[in-house]
Formats: structure tokens, C-alpha cells, sequence
């Protein structure tokens, strides 16, 4: 691999072919081609004079610049590949050639000096044809404090370039950068293995391309100014930037300020409608979301403020697991149905909202957020697959899905969930504050437990297929018109009754009922329920619907309790039975005076004792019976 620090470097050895010389009075005459063939182990840096002192904890050292481009340059020119093997202090520079092949050595490495500017790339690739393998090499700069665009690699043009193996360290940008503004977009990019650590901005960054793959990178600890992503895709507005097939296979994201995969595409159609096809397999997220608000997988769009100018056709497809993330394991927030492209995701999240947030939200495993003010379209197009569990010995009791869009809907979202039952302000699995929800929710094994919080600003309607009331609320059904042929399950889960309301303006579509009133659903009660272009039919149920609200007043109930109410609000003429009655005590209780929870008096007594006549001996009474007496006639068995 070459001489060793501080040798003088030998020249480079080559070969002439004999029948290419002849003999001129002693002195060789080249006639014809001579061929040159230069000995691939030989063909070093420091042959080209660079001097390997470089300094990664002062940045100091020669400034190898030159020599490295004219090394470059002849590694283009000869075909053969050229090997570093040392420590090289250099200014920034571009490789603008065809054909470079380059090996560095494991522990070798290119160092960015400490007066590089703030817009400089430490290595800017820019031509066809460019191999560099570097396992266990680095190239590094010094961290910046301001400015976001010093990276340490940027690849903004040029076609069939891959890199591997190589780590990048520190900047004032990204790790890897791939992109430009130029109609020479990067094509056939592959970078396998790579590694960052410390950027300011992301550790690696994807923002226009042709077939772009990212093979096992692993990205950690970006912090400094936003996004501070493990792996940012966020494809810039001009018209002539594509993202046409970005595939990322097995990623590893660590402790990272924001998220560990961040997908924001709503700038990327400002200018023209485009096309996406992403597709992200078995990305490990590990404490990313480190700043408190973020985790490991961000969906996330322009803003809840402002909407996307055009539509952004294809699909986004995810899979990966997300582990003690400082915020939400997945947030998706402002995606706008009628513009956004459809995303897939199935996700595995444990142990999230590690950094407890003031903002309760932060702490959810899932949180659908279509923002706060003004906002002025819905949220939509996903469709997830999430196990969720918390294994800390004490688990974090905030929900597993938020849904959070107070001024608009929710739409074409559909969610299959395995939880833990994690939960928050006495509210089971699903906590919502949308306007409107239009979607499915389901959850496997248990069904999905419906509850509102104290965040809900407005009107809360939401709505999944297979819902179990709590938490003493009343339940409103969502237009019978969104979701017309589709049947859904109502239950109570709760100890007291719930009313089911309908939306304003819709009806039942049943011919013996009040179009407006309301159901009673008594306790332990279930109803299946059809949506129609008449309004909500009455399927099915496993208790009689009795109750209809009328005028606001309920009629009287029957109710199943383990004892006399103590707590909840009850109406004169409401009956309990016993659910844990034994021989001698009442068979349940009826309310006399209405209150909270009102005044009960016990009713029946189950197995009481019987009286029995006994036989006929005693003698007759006296006018007046006295106790001897009647003891004499009865006997109690």
C-alpha cells in the first residue's frame, strides 16, 4: 500500500513492451505505442506528494488539496484505482471526472480544515462512474455552530456512483447529501454500509434523484438545527427536482435530535404536480426524537398552515420497529387527502415518550396531528399496522392512539392496532380531538375503547368498527352518509348507561323510532349498526332497546351491579340487580328519590327461610294468644 509515514515515496514503477524500442547507436528510440501498465498496490497518494499529518482533534495539517485532485485525475485517466492510506488534512474539493476508483485504508481518512467556509462541501462528486470503498475509514470536519450546507459529501450530479463502507463525521450540514437544483439529477446512487455521526443538520440527506439506494447506513446522533434526522427525504419545490425510485434497506437511526426517517413532501409540489416512489424496509429507530417532540418515524408535510399547491402522486411504503423514542414512535401530520400520496406503514413501537413531554400528546406511540389555529384542510391517506408495547417497570400512561385535528377532518385512514392497553386520563387505547374522523380503527383482541380528552376544542365525533364506551360519556354516530353499507359494533363497556346521539341533521332508519331521539344503551349492552341512505339501521342486539331519550328525559333503566350505586347520577325508578348476591340478601335495588347517585332501597331476598305448620296437639288458645302459645302452633324450619 505504499511507503509508511515519513518515508520519501518511490516513484512509480512501470513497464515498456520490448518490440515497442529499437536500437539507435546505443540509445532507445520509442517507435509505435508505448505501453504503460502501472502496478495497482502502487498507486498511492502520497505519490502525488500529499503528506499525511492531518490532525481530527485540531483540524490542522497540510492542506492536501492539490495533490488530491491531481491524484484523482490520474486514477480517472488510467483506469486504475487509486488507494489512501493515512491521514489527510484538505480544503474542500470536487471530484469532476469519469471512471475514479478509490480504496482508503481502515483508519485512514480526509479531514476538512477548520477554516472551511460555510457553504463548502468537504467532497463534491459530480461525474459518472465513481467507486469509493472505505470500510473502516472516515472523512470528517469540524462541527459548525451556524449555517446548515458545510456536508461532508454531497453527490448533486453524475451517474453510477457507490460508495461504501465510509463514515462521516461532524460538519456544519449533512453526512451525505444527494441532490441539486440542477436538470442533471444524480442517477444509479448507491451508498452501502455508510455511517454518520454528529451532523448539524441530518446524516444523510435525499432530495432529488434517479434510482437512489440506501443499503444498512447507520445515522446517528444529528443535533443542531432542524431537521436533525437520522434520514431526511425532503425533495426541494423546483419543477425540475424529482425523487423517481428511493429504496432504503435495513437503516439503523440513533439518538438523533429529531427523527430517526423524516418523509416530508409537501414542499416537493409547490411548483408542478410530480410523482414519488419511496420504499423504506427494516429501519431500526433507537432513542431518535431526542429534542422531546419527534421519534422514530415523521411524516410530516408543510405545515399545518400551508397546504399543498399540487398533487403528489404514488406511494410511500415503511416498515421498521421504533425503540424508546423521546416523542411519538410515528407522527403524521398534515397530509392532505386530495394531494398527499398514499402511505403504508407497519411499525413496531416499545417504551416511547422517554423525554415527557409537557405536551401530553408527545408521549403517544401514534399521534395523527392536523394542527392548532388556522387550519385549513384535513389529514388523511394512511393506512397503518402497529404493535405497540411499553415494557418499563413502571409504564407510561398516556394513549396509544392520538388523533388530533380540531378544525378539520381526519379521513381515509385506516389503522389495525396490537396494543398493551396503555392509558391516560382514564381513556383506553384511542384518545381524540378531531373534528371528524373518517376511518377504521381497529385493535386485535380487545375492542377499540372510545374516549374523549380535555385537549378537545370543538365538536368530537370518531368513529372505528368495533367500539367499547367508557369513561361515563355519551357517544355521538358520525353522518350515516360517510359511511354508507359499512356495519359497525357498539358496546358498553362501562358500569352505567351511555346515550347514543346522532349527528345534527341525520336520522335512524327504523320506522318506530323518533328520527331524533336518542338510544339508551343499558350496561353489558351491544348493537350492531348498518349505515343507509336513510340514516343508521338498528342491526342487531343482544338486549331490548327499550329507551329512547324524550325531550332530554330519560325513562327509568335496568341496571347490573356487585352493589348499591355509590357514585354516578341515576333517575327515580332506576333498578340494579345484584350481580353478587348470596342467600338472604336482595335481589337488587331500586332508586326512590333521583340524585348522585339518589336514594336506593333493597327489593327480593333470595332462598328465604319458609314457615311450616306443626302438627296439631297444641291445646286450644285463650281468648288472647299469648308468645307460648304461638310458639306451640308454628314451628320455623
Amino acid at each position: 500500500m505504499g511507503p509508511k509515514k515519513g518515508d520519501t515515496p518511490y516513484p512509480l514503477q512501470y513497464i515498456v513492451s520490448q518490440e515497442s524500442l529499437s536500437d539507435n547507436g546505443g540509445s532507445f528510440i520509442a517507435r509505435g505505442t508505448i505501453k504503460l501498465m502501472v502496478k495497482e498496490q502502487d498507486l498511492d497518494l502520497r505519490h502525488f506528494g500529499a503528506i499525511d499529518d492531518g490532525d481530527e482533534v485540531s483540524f490542522t495539517g497540510t492542506d492536501n488539496k492539490q495533490q488530491i485532485i491531481h491524484f484523482i485525475n490520474y486514477v480517472s485517466k488510467s483506469r486504475t484505482t487509486g488507494h489512501i492510506n493515512g491521514k489527510y488534512s484538505t480544503s474542500a474539493f470536487r471530484i469532476d471526472v469519469d471512471n475514479v476508483s478509490l480504496v482508503l485504508a481502515p483508519g485512514s481518512c480526509l479531514l476538512g480544515r477548520a477554516d472551511m467556509g460555510l457553504n463548502e462541501k468537504l467532497v463534491g462528486i459530480g461525474a459518472d462512474t465513481v467507486h469509493i470503498d472505505a470500510y473502516g475509514a472516515f472523512f470528517q470536519s469540524p462541527v459548525k455552530t451556524t449555517g446548515e450546507d458545510n456536508h461532508i459529501i454531497q453527490i448533486d450530479t453524475g451517474k453510477n456512483v457507490t460508495i461504501k463502507g465510509l463514515k462521516a463525521i461532524g460538519g456544519g450540514g449533512d453526512g451525505f447529501y444527494i441532490g441539486s437544483t440542477s436538470t442533471n439529477r444524480p442517477t444509479n446512487i448507491s451508498l452501502i454500509d455508510v455511517k454518520t455521526d454528529n451532523a448539524r443538520r441530518n446524516g444523510v440527506s435525499c432530495i432529488n434523484g434517479i434510482n437512489l439506494k440506501l443499503i444498512r447506513p447507520v445515522c446517528e446522533g444529528a443535533k443542531g438545527i432542524y431537521p436533525m434526522a437520522g434520514i431526511d427525504i425532503e425533495p426541494n419545490s423546483k419543477a425540475e427536482e424529482r425523487i423517481e425510485g428511493l429504496y432504503i434497506d435495513s437503516p439503523i437511526t440513533r439518538d438523533n435530535n429529531g427523527y430517526g426517517v423524516l418523509v416530508t413532501l409537501g414542499t416537493y409540489v409547490n411548483e408542478a404536480e410530480k410523482n414519488i416512489d419511496i420504499t423504506i424496509v427494516n429501519h431500526t429507530s433507537i432513542r431518535d426524537g431526542q429534542d422531546g417532540t419527534r421519534g422514530g418515524l415523521g411524516i410530516v408535510g408543510t405545515g399545518h398552515t400551508y397546504d399543498w399547491a399540487h398533487k403528489c402522486n404514488g406511494i410511500v411504503r415503511y416498515s421498521g420497529q421504533v425503540f424508546l423514542s423521546g416523542g411519538p414512535g410515528l407522527m403524521y401530520h398534515s397530509q392532505n387527502p386530495a394531494y398527499a400520496p398514499l402511505y403504508e406503514v407497519d411499525i413496531y413501537i416499545q417504551d416511547c415518550g422517554t423525554k415527557q413531554n409537557a405536551a401530553n400528546y408527545f408521549k403517544s406511540a401514534v399521534l395523527v396531528y392536523g394542527g392548532i389555529g388556522t387550519v385549513n384542510f384535513p389529514n388523511g391517506n394512511l393506512t397503518l399496522n402497529a404493535k405497540i408495547r411499553d415494557t418499563r417497570p413502571t409504564p407510561l400512561t398516556f394513549t396509544d392512539i392520538y388523533i388530533y385535528n380540531p378544525n378539520q377532518e381526519i379521513e381515509n385512514v385506516t389503522m389495525y392496532v396490537d396494543a398493551d392497553n396503555r392509558t391516560t386520563f382514564g381513556v383506553p387505547l384511542v384518545c381524540n380531538a378531531a373534528h371528524n374522523f373518517k376511518g377504521n380503527v381497529t385493535f386485535k383482541d380487545v375492542p377499540l375503547e372510545v374516549g374523549t380528552t380535555t385537549a378537545a376544542t370543538s365538536a368530537v365525533n370518531y368513529f372505528g368498527t368495533d367500539l367499547s364506551l367508557k369513561n361515563n360519556i355519551g357517544f355521538t354516530l358520525p353522518l350515516s352518509s360517510q359511511y354508507i353499507g359499512q356495519e359497525f359494533n357498539i358496546s358498553n363497556g362501562d358500569t352505567a348507561y351511555k346515550n347514543i346521539k346522532l349527528s345534527t341533521g341525520d336520522k335512524w332508519d327504523n320506522a318506530n323510532s323518533v328520527n331524533t331521539q336518542d338510544i339508551v344503551l343499558n350496561v353489558k349492552q351491544r348493537l350492531k349498526l348498518k349505515a343507509t341512505d336513510r340514516g343508521w339501521l338498528l342491526v342487531e342486539t343482544n338486549d331490548t332497546v327499550r329507551y329512547f331519550f324524550t325531550n332530554g328525559v330519560r325513562p327509568p333503566q335496568i341496571s347490573y351491579l356487585s352493589a348499591v350505586p355509590t357514585d354516578g347520577t341515576w333517575i327515580k325508578g332506576d333498578i340494579v340487580y345484584n350481580l353478587n348476591v348470596v342467600d338472604g340478601q336482595s335481589m337488587g335495588w331500586q332508586c326512590q328519590v333521583g340524585g348522585t347517585p339518589g336514594t336506593w332501597k333493597p327489593f327480593g331476598v333470595i332462598n328465604m327461610n319458609k314457615a311450616s305448620a306443626a302438627a296439631d296437639t297444641a291445646t286450644a288458645p285463650s281468648a288472647t294468644y299469648t308468645q307460648s302459645e304461638v310458639q306451640s302452633i308454628v314451628v320455623w324450619l
